[in-house]
């Protein structure tokens, strides 16, 4: 159903979604943080003890946001994103851990 209904809707609704979005703001502010986010280090944005993620895992995050910018079920997509979002913490998480470990052998040395 969503696919008969809402694909063919896809384009003028993501039009009258960005136009809302540049009109109330959201969109510059949203370049703005992207923009710094690129230029600050991990630890200015409130990441410690964490490797970046290598460039597989990327790809896997890549990966899945491109599977989810696929589907027309809001259904489907907030899953998807959650699932991006369980990634990216695991990710995080288990670089964090590396990170403790690869700290502890270098002091015990």
């Amino acid at each position: 159903m969503h696919k008969i209904v809402l694909k063919p809707l896809k384009g003028v609704v993501g039009v009258a979604l960005q136009e809302f979005q540049v009109r109330s703001g959201a969109w510059q502010e949203l370049k703005e943080n992207l923009s710094l986010a690129k230029v600050r280090q991990p630890q200015e944005m409130g990441v410690t003890d964490a490797l970046p993620p290598d460039p597989v895992a990327i790809e896997k995050i890549r990966h899945k946001f491109h599977t989810m910018c696929k589907l027309y079920s809001p259904e489907k997509k907030v899953t998807m994103l959650l699932r991006v979002c369980k990634l990216i913490y695991t990710i995080m998480e288990d670089n964090s851990v590396l990170c403790v470990c690869l700290r502890s052998s270098v002091r015990g040395r």
